[in-house]
């Protein structure tokens, strides 16, 4: 008998950006630059409508617009503006460093 469900939907779902990614492009110094035609050609909308915060692109304005409003969008904002998780908080979390305070 063949075996049912050889590959989990992990493997299967679109792979985003994590939010310490996120946080890293969005400082001025690394703002995404303007996307040449080439590049611009395959993504939705010729990649006019970004969203940084959430990493998508949307073909026209109007579902720019919506996303904008919606509460995923929302959510993610609201993650964006806690501080990045860095090594030194993993390091203490999993017992292998000091305190530094």
């Amino acid at each position: 008998m063949p075996r049912k469900h050889i590959h989990s939907n992990k493997v299967r779902k679109r792979k985003a950006k994590d939010l310490d990614e996120i946080q890293e492009e969005m400082k001025p110094e690394k703002i995404p630059k303007k996307l040449t035609a080439e590049e611009a050609y395959d993504l939705p909308g010729n990649g006019e409508f970004h969203c940084v915060a959430c990493c998508r692109y949307f073909a026209n304005d109007d579902a720019y617009k919506r996303h904008v409003k919606s509460n995923p969008h929302k959510r993610q904002l609201k993650r964006l503006k806690e501080p990045a998780y860095t090594q030194a908080e993993a390091n203490l979390a999993a017992g292998l460093g000091e305190p530094t305070h």
